[in-house]
């Protein structure tokens, strides 16, 4: 799990996810924190990496350049802190760790979270009870849609998930 946090994510969502063994990082930590949208998608394919966001604008520039690479989370949850960022990717990820492999738009919309996001003092765990702790509901499962679009990502065998 290689990812690249976009500069609207808490640069601490990076240090959780990497103190439970994934190689996260954020734009910032690697000098990029004024960065292009294009070009934070250019460095995410040239590390092989999953570019999760808060930005429409990296799905828009995937579909309208009929690119399917890199993968890309947008989350469309505001105000998470970074130990939530962390749980709610570990808690999504078994639903779409296989479509983002081959090249996959994923929209986390309308997760239940729970109650105020506060400071954490431990990393969250990979097994459920670390996603309620970090205010995520865990029967919320992601599902897996076809896709319903002849954008040209789409057809060399890009997903839509919606989440």
């Amino acid at each position: 799990m290689k990812l690249l946090l976009d500069q609207g994510l808490p640069r601490s969502s990076a240090r959780w996810l990497n103190e439970v063994g994934w190689d996260a990082v954020h734009v910032a930590d690697i000098g990029m924190s004024r960065a292009e949208d294009r070009d934070i998608l250019r460095r995410a394919v040239a590390d092989d990496r999953v570019c999760v966001t808060l930005d429409a604008d990296f799905h828009a520039l995937l579909a309208t350049g009929g690119a399917y690479r890199p993968s890309v989370i947008r989350i469309r949850e505001e105000g998470l802190d970074g130990f939530a960022i962390a749980a709610l990717l570990q808690s999504i990820w078994p639903g779409i760790g296989a479509a983002l492999e081959n090249g996959a738009m994923v929209t986390v919309t309308g997760y239940p979270v729970t109650g105020p996001q506060r400071r954490r003092t431990s990393p969250p765990q990979s097994n459920s009870r670390s996603s309620v702790s970090a205010g995520v509901a865990p029967e919320a499962r992601p599902t897996i849609r076809a896709p319903r679009s002849s954008i040209p990502a789409f057809r060399r065998g890009a997903a839509r998930i919606a989440v």
